[in-house]
Parts: structure tokens; sequence; C-alpha cells
């Protein structure tokens, strides 16, 4: 068989991996691309789906595919390896693990398992049932984790890598200096009629926000804290094929914070309830009762309630992300944010400015 090079490696630095997958002695090895890479490269990431065929010494022919993901820059931070080895051994079900390879320019190379397929579509992921239910618990099995000592000087060791690390202190006073931008640009008919329009009759309405942005800064950072994936999106999950099992992947952004900012995103808002026929009651239950099986803290619901809520209008409040990408150095079109032109960013800040002004009265009772 002929060798092939996956991101300019030899057949020698692949072999061992090549054997460990095998789990017997293998010689040679052949490598075609038969998959579609499962996303672009990205800013940290690049991807390929190599199919191998290898011989074993007793003659087994075998045949295996890998998802392998190499960081675009070296660095001591950042690295994923040891979340997926950490990970797994503490019970959470994400991609085995098969080898790390490190390149000539210091980057690191995974060789994981290739799943079966992947939730891309949020929409359909939570309108099926059962696939809804496994999501919730595969979260509450991840935030459950207690991190060893080692563990956490690695994880803070990345969020000191970052350069933009999400700190309430910050997050939240910048939710206001976007708020009074926003009513700027209005005034200057920077954006258009409808959230001109939206910012002149909600004036008082606004600047309601900005006051609970202001006591949150109190609240926020007060609840308690645990490890948190950080980007929890159904599209940061996938299905394993034997056993089969969702798992979670993508641990670039894991971090200390809120405990429960992973679920908040998913169960805080009211619109999960548009989208699913299960109460946000019912859906609290599923995760809390994994979450403390897995050794969570126990919690009562109405309580997990309103941390969620108050964790999820917190994180909603800063619209700095939904701005034309020609203000206020917003993200670009490109970047993988919401909104790919500009008038699609228009209307999500109209959405949102909404939905939060629409929530004021329930918020403020959670506030008390």
């Amino acid at each position: 068989m002929s060798k092939s090079k996956i991101f300019d490696f030899t057949k020698s630095q692949l072999l061992p991996i090549v054997c460990g997958i095998a789990s017997k002695k293998v010689d040679d090895f052949l490598v075609r691309f038969d998959h579609q890479k499962t996303s672009l490269n990205g800013i940290v990431g690049e991807y390929l789906i190599p199919t191998i065929t290898c011989e074993s010494e007793s003659g087994d022919s075998l045949e295996f595919t890998l998802f392998i993901r190499r960081r675009k820059r070296a660095s001591e931070g950042r690295l994923q390896a040891y979340h997926y080895a950490f990970l797994s051994k503490n019970g959470v079900p994400v991609p085995r693990l098969y080898g790390v390879l490190i390149d000539d320019q210091g980057r690191e190379v995974l060789f994981l398992e290739h799943l079966d397929e992947f939730a891309i579509s949020n929409d359909a992921f939570y309108e099926d049932a059962d696939t809804l239910i496994e999501y919730l618990e595969l979260m509450a099995r991840f935030n459950s984790v207690k991190p060893t000592v080692e563990y956490a000087a690695n994880v803070g060791r990345d969020m000191a890598d970052r350069d933009f690390t999400m700190n309430w202190k910050t997050w939240l006073p910048w939710s206001i200096f976007v708020l009074n931008h926003i009513e700027k640009y209005a005034e200057e008919r920077l954006l258009d009629d409808q959230i001109m329009r939206f910012c002149q009759s909600n004036q008082a309405e606004i600047r309601t926000l900005k006051r609970i942005a202001l006591e949150l800064i109190n609240t926020v950072p007060n609840l308690p804290v645990g490890l948190v994936h950080g980007d929890f999106p159904p599209a940061n999950t996938g299905w394993r094929k034997e056993p089969r099992e969702l798992v979670v992947f993508d641990f670039e952004d894991i971090l200390f914070d809120t405990r429960f900012y992973d679920i908040a995103s998913v169960l805080g808002g009211w619109d999960i309830e548009g989208k699913h026929s299960a109460t946000q009651h019912d859906l609290a239950e599923i995760y809390l009762k994994t979450y403390s099986q897995c050794g969570g803290s126990d919690l009562g619901i109405e309580d997990f309630i309103r941390e969620i809520t108050v964790v999820w209008y917190a994180r909603k409040l800063n619209l700095w992300e939904y701005l034309p990408s020609d203000l206020l150095h917003a993200p670009s079109y490109e970047s993988g944010m919401p909104g790919n032109t500009r008038q699609a960013r228009l209307d999500l800040v109209y959405k949102n400015m909404s939905m939060l002004v629409s929530e004021i009265d329930h918020i403020g009772a959670l506030l008390g």
C-alpha cells in the first residue's frame, strides 16, 4: 500500500495512531478522502476526514474513518486534548480521542472518532423530543463535573490566553454603552426606521434596561460558579455510531463561570416553548434530575428557573454582536456571528430590543 500525508505528517508519525485504533500491529496503510469537511476552516481550527484502510500482521483487512482537527496557530494555551481525556474520565460523552500529534509549526492535531451525524439545525433538533432530552442530559452531565486542581490550572491558563474572556463586570456596563450608541445611531438615522421608531416610543423602557444592567452587575457575578462549555449549541454535538449516543465536542471556550450559563441559553428564555410541546418547567426538571444524579448540587425547580432566567437576560442585554459591522467595531458578516447582512443585523437588533423590553416586568420581579 502507498502512504498518504495528513497535514504533512509522515507514515512513521501516523503509524502508532493507526496501530492503536486497529488494536493490532499494522505495517502499512492507505488514506483516502470520501467525506466532505463538516466545517469550513475556522478561526482556530482546520479539519480533515480521512478513511484509512490497513492490513494487520494476521492478514485482517481493517477500515475506519477519523475526524482530524488542527489548530490554526501554535500556543501553549487553548489546547483541547486534555479536555477530551479529563471529561471522558469523568463520565461526559465526548468523541473518542485516538491520538495527538504536534506538527512542525507547533500546532496541536487531534485524531478523533468520526461521528455518525451532526445536529446542525437548531429548529429540527428542538422539535425531536427524544433528542432534546438527550441534549439536556448531556449538558447536565458536563455542568456537574467537579474539576481537579490540575484540570482547573489548565482551564485557567487557557482563559488567560484568550483575547477576550467573559467577565460580567465588563459585559453588563458594556451593554449600557451599546444601548447608548443604539439610541445615538437611531437619532442619526444610521439604523433603519423600525429601530428609530422603537427608540423614540420606548425611551423610558430603554432607561429601565440600563438600570437593570447596572443591578445585574451586583447579581450575576455572585451566583454559584461551575465548569461551563461556553459554546454548547446543538451544532457542537453529534451522534456516536456504537453505542448510539449523543456526544459534545469543541472545547475552545471552556471556562469557569456562572454554573448554569450553558443551560440558560436553552431554557432561560421563553421561545423554547414555541419550539417544543414541553414547558420550560418540564425541561428544567429533566436537566436538574441528571445534574443532581451526576453530583451537581440539589436545587429547587423555581430557584433554578429564576437563576437561568437572570443569566439568560444578562447575556441578552448586550446587543453589540447584532450591530451592523460598520458600527462600533461590530463583528464582520463573515465571522459566523448571527446575521450575515446589514439588514439581518438590524432585524436582530430590533427583535432583541423588543424582547428585552417585553420582559422588563418579569425580570424586575425576579430581581425583587
